[in-house]
């Protein structure tokens, strides 16, 4: 074996690589001039942002069975290729089609691959604080929006246009992704922050699948997943509706992008000082608070509310990301961790597929989005008494 490497640089690429990929949730910004082009309407093209999410959970839960049979390098360098095609075959689209398949699946499936091995692998590394580097890694992956969507806007609202700026973003995506692969490393198995997580608790994908822990756990995923990522889809039109111009719906989709990195480091610190039942009911509270804020705001019209509220959103949401794979390791155990964490993202696709179509859906037909706000307060709502519910049924396990 080679040198052994500090884990700290591995955190720190691990931060970079996710970030880069983060750039997966400025769809709602990407999308804008390419509207305009096409004359396309946000229901039609507000699918593209569902279907990457679907590649991005199919990507996540194949990663594991990839990695078993090749390596962790192998599956972020075909998460790499996949990533130079997509972005570079989005500069040359001419049909909403290959929009879909071009953003959803080749990039939204690219993104799953190098985010759950990165995750994974730099997680195993830091067994003794999952937390704090679960928290550090998402914090990277939500700030992608905003730092990358901000460049992006600049870009695409520039006479480079959005045709270049796809063609920049396929060969940065890339190269970060190449050039950090030497640093994702597995620990040894006597490596002493490979210790077990959950003592006695080592699940593989279908003795998880027998827990009813397990099943609770997935629909309070679902809820609160779908219904957060349903408002980060439709940020920028949030904004919009309440008098913002493009330019600065793109500065609202980057500060729900801050509230979004900033509370994953912060609820990361949460559940490795306080606990994952702690952190698991903040990130509820924060999510409901953000949706009943953002629907006081939207009503009054009143574009500072609204900003604030998505901000409240980002947070709530970026901490639920946070606690989510953190949980998983804690529950289920570490051994086929991306095995796993991958199967709850696939199974709680469905809701990342309604709540963003609904919001579309909703929009068109009524011409505005509070249907949809009221029925997020509910849903939201209903995933925080959940909360209560999946607490108990992990204690039996």
């Amino acid at each position: 074996m080679g040198k052994k490497i500090n884990r700290s640089y591995i955190l720190v690429c691990g931060v970079l690589v996710l970030l880069c990929v983060g750039l997966i949730y400025t769809c709602s910004i990407v999308v804008g001039p390419i509207e305009s082009d096409f004359g396309w309407t946000r229901t039609q093209t507000s699918m593209t942002f569902s279907i990457s999410m679907l590649g991005f959970s199919i990507g996540g839960l194949s990663a594991g069975y990839i990695q078993k049979a090749k390596s962790p390098k192998f599956v972020v360098t075909l998460g790499a290729v996949l990533l130079l095609a997509g972005f570079l075959s989005c500069s040359q689209i001419h049909q909403l089609w290959q929009l879909f398949v071009f953003y959803g699946v080749f990039c939204g499936y690219g993104v799953g691959l190098c985010y759950n091995v990165w995750l994974g692998t730099t997680l195993a590394n830091y067994n003794d604080k999952t937390g704090f580097a679960s928290g550090w890694l998402l914090m990277g992956f939500g700030l992608g929006g905003f730092i990358l969507g901000k460049a992006a806007s600049a870009m695409l609202y520039s006479p480079l246009g959005w045709r270049k700026t796809f063609i920049i973003i396929s060969i940065i995506v890339f190269i970060l992704l190449i050039v950090t692969l030497p640093l994702l490393v597995v620990p040894e198995k006597n490596d002493s922050t490979e210790t077990t997580v959950s003592a006695g608790n080592d699940y593989s994908p279908s003795q998880m699948l027998r827990t009813p822990a397990f099943w609770l756990y997935l629909i309070w995923c679902m809820i609160l997943l779908g219904v957060g990522l349903a408002i980060i889809g439709q940020a920028a039109m949030f904004t919009i509706d309440t008098g913002a111009s493009p330019a600065f719906a793109a500065t609202a989709v980057g500060i729900l992008s801050i509230g979004n990195g900033a509370s994953r480091v912060v609820l990361g610190i949460v559940f490795d000082k306080k606990g994952r039942p702690t952190a698991a009911l903040t990130s509820a509270i924060l999510t409901t608070a953000g949706i009943i804020l953002l629907t006081i705001g939207y009503v009054a019209h009143s574009l500072p509310t609204v900003v604030i509220a998505l901000f409240l959103c980002g947070f709530g949401y970026g901490a639920i990301s946070s606690v989510n794979p953190a949980s998983t390791r804690l529950i289920f155990g570490g051994t086929n961790f991306q095995k796993n964490f991958g199967m709850i993202f696939v199974l709680s696709s469905p809701a990342i597929f309604i709540g963003n179509s609904v919001s579309s859906v909703v929009k068109t037909a009524t011409g505005s989005y509070m249907l949809f706000l009221y029925g997020a307060i509910i849903v939201s709502i209903i995933g925080l008494a959940l909360t209560l519910l999946v607490e108990k049924a992990i204690k039996k396990i």
